[in-house]
């Protein structure tokens, strides 16, 4: 077995650009490796949707690690969790750290805000930070935890929470220091003037993560900074397809039959293929 936690971590060593994007399921998972992305990200939000529940922490830790393994389990790549720790005791860190290294997931993303859990784009309620210091416990809690090479990523919503530049950038240095491998900047802002100030400013020892969804950058300007390393498309995949998919139902349903729809469908050959048949036929023919 890979170890995809190293992996992605060489790859940070490296300082290369790795770009991600949000799965909810194994299928979608495929679907990004094949288009040639670096990781996965196992999103919360997605996952959630998929199982038709807000995104307002209604899936256990144990529950999101469980999805997340199966969509690892499925692909080369290495895959991050994206998990809400702020509210955690630092006692349920340690095991839902220790859960994920079991697991083989490369990484986990914590971010710093309180319970009960919101969806960090929702603008209709209000979005609480934990304290900054208690937040950096946790991280240590979570390195504590650690006995391999399982990426950290401590995500800063001081601008989800209208907290600030000044107030992202002291709680991006401590989470740094307590141990942290990787700062997310997190924004809802419709475009990214504050991510890049943030990004400008930073002169920590440590990557920056971005995750562009309400706004938009360009990768190539983004690598000349110098200082983002990861960037994820979180939910674009997931979006994609309801979009989709709800267009051609209404089609099904104005047409009263299939014929409608067949020549916009992928082939079923295509989706054993992204189901694994032939490998899995090819290793029972194997003496």
């Amino acid at each position: 077995m890979r170890n995809k936690s190293a992996l992605l971590r060489a790859k940070l060593a490296e300082r290369q650009l790795q770009v991600g994007v949000g799965a909810r399921d194994s299928l979608e998972a495929r679907l990004i490796e094949e288009a040639g992305f670096n990781f996965v990200w196992a999103s919360s939000l997605c996952i959630s949707a998929s199982c038709g529940l807000p995104d307002e922490g209604l899936i256990g830790g144990t529950e999101l690690v469980r999805r997340a393994s199966e969509i690892d389990q499925a692909i080369d790549l290495p895959t991050v969790l994206d998990s809400d720790l702020g509210y955690f005791s630092e006692s349920q860190i340690r095991t839902l750290v220790s859960r994920i290294e079991r697991n083989g997931l490369a990484g986990i993303c914590m971010e710093d805000k309180t319970g009960p859990k919101t969806n960090s784009l929702a603008s209709d309620v209000k979005q609480d930070l934990c304290g900054a210091e208690d937040f950096a416990l946790k991280i240590r809690a979570a390195v504590d935890a650690r006995a391999s090479t399982t990426v950290l990523i401590a995500r800063v919503e001081a601008f989800i929470a209208g907290a600030g530049l000044e107030e992202a950038l002291r709680r991006a240095y401590l989470y740094a220091e307590a141990g942290a491998d990787c700062v997310a900047i997190h924004s809802r802002s419709p475009n990214a003037d504050e991510v890049i100030r943030f990004v400008r400013m930073w002169n920590g020892t440590i990557p920056l993560m971005l995750i562009p969804t309400t706004y938009a950058v360009h990768e190539v300007a983004i690598r000349e900074e110098g200082k983002v390393q990861m960037i994820i498309y979180a939910n674009q995949l997931t979006r994609a397809a309801v979009r989709v998919q709800t267009e051609l139902l209404a089609r099904l349903r104005v047409g009263h039959g299939a014929a409608i729809v067949d020549d916009e469908l992928v082939s079923v050959e295509r989706l054993f293929q992204l189901q694994g048949r032939d490998t899995r036929r090819t290793l029972r023919k194997k003496p």
